[in-house]
């Protein structure tokens, strides 16, 4: 292997673990709305509300001592327990990401599964697929990786620049350098998407020898 073939290959490893903990912190957001659904029901008669505020104030305590945990094996352990009952599909997600990010491929395969298996919103199936797809050892083709990103990948989807950055490194893996800086590109110039994706974008278009692409000039007038 070439100096140029192991530098880019160590700058996508880094690209995938930033990914992954984009995505670990982006499941930050949802399991803080689960918990305030939790503990701020006003549906349930007020004798039941002190014994469901009780319940969900200590999941809520466990699900965030689990997510300030360093260690993604001592995380994917502590949220064992948590997978079922509210927010399960939210929990299995962050599970599974750290379930991969502690390299266990087949854990985080399994926590996936049930999420796309469940009786959940579509958000969350596709969320899980798109994890399965970038899973490291997964047992997905790469024709099957990118048939499940298809659609993902459309302007306006919430998982678009997540699907574009994942397709990037599929076809980079491949050796389908030119597919990949069409998204890298496109991430990059993309002023909606996040400075974390662009940034990611920046690195590995260097990593490839190209130059960063400059924004389209626009008329005055």
């Amino acid at each position: 292997m070439s100096e140029s073939d192991s530098f880019l290959d160590e700058v996508s490893e880094e690209v995938r673990k930033d990914q992954l903990l984009a995505t670990l912190k982006k499941y930050r957001f949802l399991i803080a709305g689960v918990i305030i659904l939790l503990v701020g029901g006003t549906a349930f008669a007020e004798w039941r509300k002190s014994s469901q505020r009780s319940a969900a104030e200590a999941r809520g305590d466990a699900l965030i001592a689990a997510m300030e945990m360093e260690d993604p094996a001592a995380m994917a352990a502590a949220l064992n327990d948590l997978k079922t009952g509210p927010g399960a599909a939210v929990v299995l997600l962050r599970q599974a990401a750290a379930y991969a990010a502690a390299g266990n491929a087949v854990s985080a395969g399994e926590a996936l599964d049930q999420v796309i298996a469940g009786d959940v919103p579509e958000i969350y199936k596709e969320m899980a697929r798109l994890q399965l797809v970038g899973l490291p050892g997964g047992s997905l083709s790469r024709s099957d990786k990118l048939t499940v990103l298809q659609g993902m990948d459309s302007e306006g989807h919430p998982l678009q620049a997540l699907a574009k950055e994942q397709r990037a490194l599929i076809n980079l893996d491949a050796g389908e350098t030119e597919a990949a800086l069409d998204d890298l590109k496109v991430l990059f110039l993309g002023e909606q998407f996040a400075e974390g994706v662009r940034s990611r974008a920046a690195q590995l278009i260097i990593a490839l020898g190209e130059e960063l692409p400059q924004p389209p000039e626009t008329s005055e007038g």
